[in-house]
C-alpha cells in the first residue's frame, strides 16, 4: 500500500487563489493524499466568510479537511495545526497562492521511498506573474544533503513553503515550526532540520509560485528584528561553519534588510547597515550597485517590475507551458 501524503495549505486573505491551490493538490497523479486547509483568517472578517463559501465546494470530498483558527495566528501556527491533525507518513507544504504540477508528489514520494539517505526532498519551480513565467529556478545541490551555509547565504533558493516534502518523523525529532517567527519560518525550520536530516532534490519543475495575488510585504524594521532573532538563535550553527561562509551569510542577510530600508526611503538606516554590517573595510562591488539600482527602480516605479515580468515571461512562454 502506498504511503499517505498530507498536503497542508495554510490560508490567509487569499480565498480566490486558494481554490487554485486546492485543485492542484487534488489533481496529483499520486492518489494517496489528504488535503488539509487551515483557515487563519479572523473569525468574522470578509476573508473568513469568503473562505467558508469556497470550502463548501469540497464538503463532499473525503480527501479535503477544513480547519479554522478563531483568529489569525500566523503561517507557522497554521502549518503546525495541519501537521498535528495530519495522518500522513509524509508532509507536503503548499502556500495558498501556489500550485503543484500534477506529478509533484509522485516524483518526490518515489525519491524518498527509494532512499534511506534523505529525510526531505525539494524540487525546482517557476515564478509566475499573471500568465507570464518570469523566473525558472536552477537549483544545484552538491554535497552530503546538509546545506545550512547555502541556505543562509542565499545560494539555495528553493521556496521551501511549496516545494518540499518531509518525512513526518522529522517533526517528531526536531519539533514543529517555531511560532515566534513572523518571517523566515522556513529558514528556521530548515536549520534545525539540517542538524539531523539530509535534503534530496528532484531535478524537475514541479511547483508554480504565483506573485499576482495579495502579498504580505515586509516592513524593514520588522525584518531587521527577525534577522537579529534568527542570527542570535542559530549563532552556534553559523559559527560552526567556515569563516568565508559566515561572512557570506552576514552579507546576504543584512544586504536584504538594507534594501528594504532603501525602499522605504529610510536612507540613514540603510547606510548604517551598509557601512557597519556589510562592508566594514571591504569595497562595494559592481553587482551590489546593480542590485541596489534595480531594487530602487522596482520599488519607486512598481510598473517597471510588471513590465520586466511580462518581458521575461514572453521569452519563457514557448518553453514552459502548463
Amino acid at each position: 500500500m502506498n504511503p499517505l501524503v498530507s498536503i497542508i495549505i495554510p490560508s490567509y486573505k487569499r480565498p480566490v487563489s486558494l481554490k487554485r491551490s486546492i485543485d492542484s493538490a487534488l489533481n496529483q497523479t499520486y492518489k494517496e493524499i489528504e488535503v488539509i486547509v487551515i483557515d487563519d483568517n479572523n473569525e468574522d472578517d470578509v476573508f473568513r466568510k469568503e473562505t467558508i463559501e469556497l470550502m463548501k465546494e469540497y464538503s463532499d470530498n473525503p480527501k479535503v479537511h477544513y480547519l479554522k483558527h478563531k483568529f489569525n495566528k500566523n503561517g507557522s501556527a497554521a502549518r503546525n495545526t495541519g501537521i498535528l491533525y495530519s495522518k500522513g507518513d509524509y508532509i507536503a507544504l503548499l502556500d495558498d497562492d501556489d500550485c503543484f504540477l500534477p506529478r509533484k508528489v509522485e516524483y518526490q514520494v518515489d525519491m524518498l521511498e527509494g532512499s534511506i539517505n534523505f529525510d526531505a526532498v525539494c524540487c525546482n519551480y517557476v515564478k509566475i506573474y499573471k500568465k507570464y513565467i518570469y523566473k525558472v529556478s536552477k537549483i544545484e545541490l552538491k554535497g552530503e544533503g546538509v546545506y545550512t551555509c547555502e541556505l543562509l547565504s542565499g545560494k539555495l533558493d528553493f521556496a521551501a513553503g511549496s516545494t518540499i516534502l518531509v518525512r513526518k518523523s522529522v517533526f517528531q525529532k526536531i519539533g514543529l515550526f517555531d511560532e515566534s517567527f513572523k518571517r523566515h519560518q522556513d529558514w528556521e525550520f530548515l536549520i534545525r532540520f539540517f542538524r539531523i536530516g539530509k535534503l534530496g532534490f528532484v531535478d524537475e519543475v514541479l511547483t508554480q509560485i504565483h506573485s499576482d495575488g495579495i502579498r504580505n510585504y515586509p516592513n524593514a524594521e520588522n525584518v531587521k528584528k527577525v534577522k537579529l532573532y534568527l542570527l542570535e538563535k542559530f549563532e552556534c550553527d553559523i559559527h560552526s561553519l567556515s569563516i568565508v561562509c559566515q561572512e557570506n551569510i552576514m552579507r546576504f542577510q543584512w544586504f536584504e534588510t538594507a534594501l528594504l530600508f532603501l525602499k522605504e526611503r529610510e536612507f540613514n538606516q540603510a547606510l548604517y547597515i551598509f557601512k557597519n554590517k556589510i562592508y566594514l573595510n571591504k569595497f562595494i562591488k559592481i553587482t551590489d550597485i546593480l542590485k541596489i539600482g534595480g531594487f530602487l527602480l522596482s520599488g519607486f516605479f512598481p510598473a517597471l517590475k510588471k513590465i520586466y515580468c511580462i518581458f521575461v515571461g514572453i521569452i519563457f512562454y514557448r518553453k514552459y507551458k502548463f
